[in-house]
């Protein structure tokens, strides 16, 4: 789901919050069984869409989680490389700087050399505007003249080397200097798109956090009308277990079930839960044709689906009551009259026939979670099927 819808559902969450409240009306004032049905359908039909929208909102908050853990790690990877690229500058100036002072130094070595070149040419001018003679007046030999000529010309040979070896290392440096600038500039354009970057994602963060916590809300709302449904579902199936005490002839019987006592929907040998309807005939014929498992895709569990699973198996099935039998309403397809049965099927174990219309029945959760013995029209209860277990 996009975000945006997400925030949407905050706004509708309300909104669902006064439908549900609607659909439940208080159940103070007296009800028939048929009205306490019904709203026990609509109960479940409120309760799983509820669920589906809690689900798809976990999912959501968990994609929304792991949205937030990857940008978490991509800011902090961004911020190593920011840091990184931080120190990366730094070291860098230190280096211009560096380069910077070297330069200076070269500078004033070429200029001390540089002086002392000029005065190396101004002694050889001068040298070369005296004559002979006067050389030789003043006490200087030709030989010593000479050489001092020679002398001064190799100072000044030598000096416009160094000049030369200067000159090349300050431009070698100026160069570095010109190469540590250069790289200075692309770290400096790095460390900003990293910043960006950084500042985008701190966004993104910020933005599905928000999110997450819409979601959380939503999540705590739904949970809270699942709750809602639930405690009224609750008090609706007591109404409707202490009216349905109501239907058919109450007689006498032998409660033999092994799990009377058991916690309600714990797993029964047979794969039912006990204390539930589908439990009590599995007992009866000791599990039988439950025992092998059911391939993927034919129906099983709920006692609407239970003459399916007969026909898979080659159990016979019939409209025809006969002791030892099954008898189940709610099979898909067939008349069930759901001002009495639920929308997941009733079975029971047929413990004597009197007529078609006139037969005794034993099973459990007619009455909640216990046992009862009846006399009953089975026709009643819709267009009931026989399983032939026996």
């Amino acid at each position: 789901m996009k975000e945006g819808q997400i925030i949407n559902n905050t706004k509708k969450v309300l909104v669902l919050l006064g439908v549900v409240v609607f659909l439940l009306p208080s159940f103070s004032e007296a009800a028939t069984l048929s009205e306490l049905l019904r709203r026990q359908r609509e109960l479940q039909r409120q309760s799983e869409l509820n669920k589906q929208k809690l689900d798809q909102t976990r999912r959501e908050a968990r994609s929304l989680s792991e949205a937030i853990g990857d940008i978490e790690s991509d800011i902090n990877y961004t911020q190593n490389r920011i840091n990184n690229t931080g120190e990366r500058i730094s070291a860098t100036n230190q280096i211009i700087d560096e380069l910077s002072k070297d330069i200076k130094l070269k500078e004033a070595d070429i200029s001390v050399l540089t002086k002392q070149n000029n005065n190396a040419y101004v002694l050889l001018y001068e040298l070369s505007q005296t004559s002979t003679i006067e050389q030789v007046l003043t006490g200087n030999s030709i030989n010593d003249v000479l050489s001092q000529a020679q002398f001064i010309q190799s100072i000044q040979t030598d000096l416009q080397a160094d000049i030369l070896e200067v000159n090349r290392l300050k431009d070698e440096l100026s160069k570095q200097k010109s190469e540590a600038e250069s790289q200075k500039t692309n770290l400096s354009e790095l460390n900003s798109d990293l910043k960006q970057s950084q500042s985008s994602l701190l966004g993104q963060r910020t933005q599905k956090t928000y999110l997450l916590s819409v979601t959380k809300n939503n999540e705590a709302t739904y949970q809270n009308l699942i709750n809602k449904i639930k405690q009224e579902a609750d008090f609706i199936s007591e109404e409707i277990y202490q009216k349905r005490q109501s239907l058919g002839d109450s007689l006498p019987g032998v409660d033999t079930y092994p799990y009377k006592n058991y916690k309600p929907n714990t797993p029964d040998p047979w794969g039912f839960l006990m204390r539930q309807c589908t439990s009590y005939p599995a007992y009866r014929v000791d599990g039988l044709w439950y025992r092998n498992p059911l391939p993927p895709g034919v129906p099983r569990g709920h006692a609407m689906y239970w003459p399916a699973m007969a026909r898979y198996r080659g159990v016979p099935t019939g409209s025809v009551p006969r002791k030892g039998a099954f008898i189940v309403w709610g099979e898909p397809g067939k008349y069930v009259n759901y001002n009495y049965i639920s929308s997941l099927g009733h079975v029971a174990f047929v413990e004597r026939v009197h007529s078609r219309t006139d037969i005794e029945v034993s099973d459990y959760n007619w009455k909640k979670y216990a046992y009862s013995y009846r006399r009953i029209n089975p026709t009643k209860f819709g267009s009931p099927t026989y399983i032939y277990i026996k």
